[in-house]
């Protein structure tokens, strides 16, 4: 872009947040750019008023306006063979040459945690997981990630101890809704977040202590309360479908792709 007016958009790829290395490549020849991603090619004219290919410096990994609005959309994660016209500029980095400037947090070193997803496919589509052999007083935490492009859908539920009551914590409109429900006690419902079948991965942390229960959506804390009781799992732990859902009035509960709990 020479100007906001001026500007020209080119992407290629999606789902490209799946924890594997990708391939990026552009290469300018006279009029056209190719651009590459893993084993897919874009051929690009160039605009007319774009045919000089120059730079004062390159910057890569962050917006060259620091105080952009943008900012918070810099690259978080890990590159390897960084090549600009045959110079390895990573190399370059470690060697501390002149011609590369190391700016912020950068380590020479891959260090990002692998999650395995799973996939569910259909409403009788789960993963059971055993649950606590014994009442954990202090509480009970579980946090995941998901993603999907469906405004409902059953993401965990389990059981009270002593089967007290029920605990539901599924999409609904796009928004993370956490219910409870017990004999002889109203309703609880939380609800976080927003938007949230973007087909992006999204985090939820589900907290529950002795004296307040939190739920937090993208690190942003959604809802909180202070129920009279623990919340802890009685018994098997259920996400994705495989329960009764029904009389929420998702029938299309389980239709998610989301990631194992991290804890």
């Amino acid at each position: 872009s020479l100007s906001v007016d001026r500007l020209h958009l080119v992407s290629l790829g999606s789902l490209l947040d799946d924890q594997h290395w990708h391939l990026a490549a552009v290469e300018h020849h006279s009029s056209n750019l190719n651009l590459t991603v893993d084993k897919n090619t874009k051929w690009v004219a160039i605009p007319p008023w774009f045919t000089h290919w120059d730079y004062d410096q390159m910057t890569v990994g962050a917006d060259q306006n620091r105080s952009s609005r943008n900012s918070n959309r810099n690259f978080h994660g890990c590159l390897e063979n960084l090549v600009y016209n045959g110079l390895n500029l990573i190399e370059l980095a470690k060697q501390k040459d002149q011609r590369v400037t190391v700016m912020g947090n950068v380590t020479f070193s891959c260090s990002e945690p692998i999650y395995v997803a799973v996939t569910f496919t259909g409403p009788l589509s789960s993963l059971r997981l055993p649950g606590a052999t014994e009442l954990h007083l202090a509480g009970t935490s579980v946090e995941l990630q998901f993603r999907t492009w469906e405004k409902e859908g059953l993401l965990l539920t389990f059981d009270l101890p002593k089967r007290q009551g029920t605990v539901w914590l599924h999409l609904k409109e796009a928004t993370v809704y956490l219910q409870i429900h017990m004999a002889g006690r109203a309703p609880l419902e939380l609800k976080a977040g927003s938007v949230l079948n973007d087909g992006q991965w999204h985090s939820v942390d589900l907290k529950s202590g002795q004296e307040d229960l939190t739920i937090t959506v993208d690190e942003t804390t959604g809802a909180s309360a202070s129920p009279a009781y623990l919340i802890t799992p009685g018994g098997q732990l259920f996400f994705g479908g495989g329960r009764d859902f029904r009389w929420l009035g998702h029938p299309r509960a389980g239709l998610l792709v989301a990631g194992l709990p991290v804890t």
